[in-house]
């Protein structure tokens, strides 16, 4: 019987969700490995709509799915640590569980370099273009990897 991964992401619409999405179905596919999509929301408890969406994820569960595969940097980028944790840790009380975007001790995690992504880029505008007023559009507080390329984009 072939293994089936779960794939929990916010949304299939903006090109990197979509991206990641359809890479994953595609090395599944060549790997004949089973996808089935979660596809909620970014977990915010205080909108009726978000709540409404995200109740796919409590269908999660280790009779439909033997590992997931978590977009951490989407799905939970408007919540604070603790329930960045708690979210993850209700995963993996099912199944192997790995984070792509933010970071967690606890659970495999595959993280961007927000920081030097963000620096060089910064860089490129002023020394190769002689850019001087660079406008920063950011994502939310909560998330890490909004801070952190901001904090970047400020050096």
């Amino acid at each position: 019987m072939a293994v089936t991964i779960g794939v929990i992401i916010d949304q299939l619409v903006y090109e990197y969700q979509a991206e990641f999405w359809h890479g994953v179905c595609s090395k599944a596919q060549e790997s004949g490995i089973n996808v089935i999509s979660f596809v909620g929301s970014t977990l915010d408890f205080s909108e009726a709509g978000i709540v409404n969406r995200n109740k796919i994820y409590n269908i999660i569960s280790s009779s439909r799915i033997d590992g997931a595969i978590v977009l951490s940097s989407s799905v939970l980028s408007r919540v604070g640590s603790a329930e960045k944790k708690e979210f993850i840790s209700k995963i993996s009380a099912y199944c192997p569980v790995i984070s792509v975007g933010d970071m967690f001790k606890e659970y495999p995690s595959i993280g961007i370099d927000n920081r030097k992504g963000m620096y060089e880029s910064v860089n490129h505008l002023i020394k190769k273009h002689g850019k001087k007023r660079i406008a920063f559009i950011g994502g939310p507080e909560t998330s890490d990897e909004a801070v952190i390329r901001f904090n970047a984009y400020r050096e």
